[in-house]
C-alpha cells in the first residue's frame, strides 16, 4: 500500500476509536520477517491489520511459525487458498481474511457457476477464487452489460454502470457521480457498501474448515484465539 493508502487506514482506524501503535512496511522484495515478527510480539497491541497482497504468503508464514501470539486481521491474500493450510502444516490459524464468503458457506446459483468455471480453467493455486477474482468477474460482468445496452459511447457505458445491478452472492452496484453515501460524502463510481448492497466476509481457518466470523448475518462461527 503506498503512502496515502496508510495515511487513509489510519484516519479510518482513529474515527474508529483505535489506536496505531506501530507501522510496519516492507518491500517487496523482502523475504525474512523474523525481525518485524519479533517488533510485533514486543508491540502491547490487541491485533495486528495487515495488507499483504503482492508480497504473497512469504509474510503470512512467517508470522505463523513466530507465535505471535496476537491475531492478524486485513486483506490477507494467500490466506484465503484452499492450500493455505497445506503451507502452514496445521488445521487452525488466528489469521482473519478479509474475504468474498467462505468456502463451507452457500454460494448462490450465479456464484457457484462462477466457481465451477474457475475451477474448470485453473489447476494450479489457489484452486478457488479469490476475493480479487470474484471483484474481477463481477466488474467485467457489469462493464459487458452496460456495454450491450449503453450505446457505443463511452459516456453512454459510464452512464449505464452507474445504474447498473449486479447480483452474485451479494449485490452490487456504483455511486453515480451526484449520489451521496450513507456518511454524507461522495464517492463516484465506488462500490456501494452495507447490509442491502455488498459487505465483505471476515474468515478463519479452524479444523480445516473456513469458517466465517463477521458480518453476523454471514457468521456460522466466532473468532477463537488459536
Amino acid at each position: 500500500m503506498d503512502g496515502s493508502g496508510r495515511a487513509c487506514t489510519k484516519r479510518r482506524c482513529r474515527r474508529a476509536g483505535m489506536s496505531i501503535e506501530d507501522d510496519i512496511v516492507f518491500s517487496l522484495s523482502e523475504n525474512n520477517f523474523t525481525t518485524y515478527m519479533n517488533q510485533i510480539d514486543d508491540t502491547d497491541v490487541d491485533f495486528i491489520f495487515g495488507l499483504v497482497a503482492e508480497a504473497g504468503k512469504g509474510p503470512l508464514l512467517s508470522y505463523e511459525e513466530s507465535g505471535v501470539e496476537k491475531p492478524m486481521v486485513g486483506d490477507l491474500v494467500a490466506s484465503q487458498s484452499p492450500q493455505y493450510l497445506a503451507d502452514i502444516n496445521t488445521e487452525n490459524s488466528n489469521v482473519i481474511s478479509r474475504t468474498f464468503t467462505t468456502w463451507g458457506s452457500q454460494l448462490s446459483d450465479a456464484a457457484q457457476e462462477f466457481v465451477d468455471m474457475y475451477e474448470s480453467e485453473y489447476d494450479s493455486r489457489p484452486t478457488k477464487p479469490t476475493w480479487a477474482a470474484f471483484g474481477s468477474y463481477v466488474a467485467t460482468q457489469m462493464y459487458a452489460r452496460a456495454r450491450s445496452e449503453g450505446g457505443d459511447s463511452l459516456d453512454d457505458t459510464v452512464t449505464a454502470m452507474e445504474e447498473e445491478t449486479f447480483e452474485l452472492n451479494q449485490t452490487y452496484s456504483v455511486y453515480g457521480p451526484d449520489e451521496e453515501a450513507p456518511d454524507g460524502n461522495s464517492y463516484p463510481h465506488d462500490l456501494k457498501y452495507g447490509p442491502d448492497f455488498f459487505q465483505p466476509t471476515w474468515s478463519q481457518w479452524r479444523d480445516g474448515e473456513q469458517v466465517t466470523v463477521y458480518p453476523d448475518k454471514f457468521a456460522n462461527a466466532e473468532f477463537e484465539l488459536q
